[in-house]
């Protein structure tokens, strides 16, 4: 989403950011409608983000969220880490790869098996693991059992290091 870049003092300067519950909050009256003490933004994006609207521009809640409490705009993508796009609790962000953000999404709603990373093999009436890395896909290998599947790409996603911290590093 391309925007003219605001700064932390301008950001709040006008509106309140809670950390515990990722609200945003009006400080002063920049429009007829819009009350001191409203709940900035809403929910207009069709990816479901909330998007708060400053100087005629729109602004992601989540990346705004990190410039109030940092000072500066993510370097890459912003991540939440429990997948719940309407959760900008600032413990809930982290400033990650593409891939790595990537890594962290929803279960496909095509996805037969009913597991992240798992699906069924028709030709050998398998189950196969799969994990993609940096743009690649990485067969972890056939199963009788979506199970043991599941268990394949939970270890091999360890591996490849999904697990690291809002700032994007290795925990």
């Amino acid at each position: 989403m391309n925007h003219p870049i605001i700064s932390q003092v301008y950001l709040q300067e006008i509106l309140n950011y809670n950390p515990l519950t990722g609200d945003f909050t009006w400080k002063i009256r920049i429009a007829k409608r819009i009350r001191i003490g409203d709940i900035a933004g809403c929910i207009c994006n069709s990816q479901g983000y909330r998007i708060i609207r400053i100087n005629k521009c729109n602004h992601l809640a989540h990346r705004l969220a990190w410039l109030y409490m940092y000072g500066k705009y993510p370097e890459q993508d912003t991540d939440h880490i429990d997948g719940n796009k309407l959760n900008n609790t600032i413990n809930n962000l982290r400033d990650v790869s593409r891939g790595t953000n990537c890594r962290n999404k929803k279960q496909l709603s095509n996805n037969t098996s009913g597991i992240t990373g798992v699906g069924w093999c028709k030709a050998r009436k398998k189950y196969i693991a799969r994990l993609t890395f940096n743009g690649k896909i990485i067969n972890l290998g056939r199963f009788d059992c979506k199970y043991k599947a599941a268990s394949k790409y939970h270890l091999a996603k360890e591996i490849y290091g999904n697990f690291t911290n809002r700032h994007g590093q290795k925990s």
